[in-house]
């Protein structure tokens, strides 16, 4: 029950927020509420205590880290900060990180915190930590694409991928924002997504390219029709959707949708190793940006766009109450929240 107090309770913020005029404090408090609850929480998550030995010994059992992520552990680890501490400070980056995303898009914070939470990305930053935040820094990332400052959009996603490899990827992102999500280029994406699952390319052109700590990644099973309760379908339906509502390339929203919409027509029809899902996690993340555009949506689809979107956000919240009732069915995420203070 204790996520879906959670959830109420920042619905009450949000009911709150919209009858003050200082609305920053009700940012604030959530701010601060969802950084406590990240950093006090104690083997919630499949790889908490894997993360917490290699905080305390500096040479735990998953192989090396990420530069900037060392680097954190090495300071923490000096000023003799518990790993709870360094958990919180690391839950203070991924909320303000939304915040920022959700101030420079002008989406309501308490809106972007709702949909990281009803779409299952809360429990997917409890185990995978460092792509996580490195996922918020490309998403922040993309003003300086609408901004055409190339330098700083290089800039910050090297910060990424100094979270995690795989952000790097995104550098040549900055030269395709031009493309135009129309039905031409759904119709490459989709036959290029169907070469690549039926030819097998992209394994071969994956073990090249994956760094040899992710290698292990690489034969493992990925079952489309499980993780994501409807499996596949939906979420190329959802990019079908956000490809048809896509607006002008200028668009704050424009780099999120491409995001989406890529990852969802290639990454998933290449479903031959799990390494594969790991890099559609940048386009899970774009959701949080994406759904609130398609309810801005004008232009004559404003109401059918409405209860399409209300039909999304409905599946979300079921596939959040069934992953609330596996965690206190004894799912095997280890999910089911506990505090330090219950050591």
């Amino acid at each position: 029950m204790f996520y879906v107090i959670l959830l109420l309770s920042i619905l009450i913020f949000a009911f709150i927020k919209r009858n003050i005029k200082e609305k920053k404090i009700i940012d604030f408090t959530i701010f601060v509420t969802l950084s406590v609850i990240y950093g006090i929480r104690y083997d919630v998550g499949i790889d908490y205590l894997q993360y917490e030995l290699y905080y305390n010994t500096s040479s735990g059992v998953l192989g090396d880290r990420e530069f900037l992520y060392d680097q954190l552990i090495n300071l923490f680890n000096y000023l003799h900060i518990p790993f709870w501490g360094f958990s919180l400070f690391i839950g203070s980056i991924i909320f303000y990180l939304l915040y920022l995303i959700a101030k420079n898009l002008e989406i309501p914070y308490e809106n972007v915190i709702i949909l990281f939470i009803i779409t299952g990305l809360l429990f997917v930053s409890f185990n995978l930590v460092r792509q996580t935040i490195a996922g918020l820094i490309l998403l922040f990332s993309f003003r300086y694409i609408t901004r055409t400052d190339f330098k700083k959009y290089v800039g910050t996603v090297v910060i990424a991928g100094l979270f995690h490899t795989t952000a790097f990827i995104f550098i040549p992102f900055y030269f395709i924002k031009n493309l135009r999500l129309n039905i031409w280029l759904g119709f490459i994406l989709f036959f290029l997504g169907i070469i690549l699952y039926f030819s097998n390319i992209s394994s071969t052109l994956i073990r090249i390219i994956t760094p040899e700590k992710y290698a292990g990644y690489l034969d493992s099973d990925y079952n489309f029709t499980i993780d994501a309760g409807l499996g596949v379908l939906f979420f190329v339906f959802l990019a079908i959707i956000g490809w048809a509502c896509a607006p002008n390339n200028r668009h704050k929203i424009y780099p999120f949708l491409l995001t989406y919409v890529l990852g969802y027509s290639i990454f998933l029809f290449t479903l031959n190793s799990f390494i594969v899902n790991r890099l559609t996690l940048y386009s899970q993340l774009a959701l949080i940006a994406v759904i609130p555009f398609l309810f801005t949506k004008k232009r004559g689809l404003q109401n059918l766009m409405f209860y399409i979107n209300l039909a999304i956000i409905f599946f979300f919240i079921l596939k959040f109450l069934a992953s609330i009732w596996g965690i206190y069915q004894g799912d095997t995420q280890n999910l089911k929240y506990k505090t330090v203070f219950s050591m």
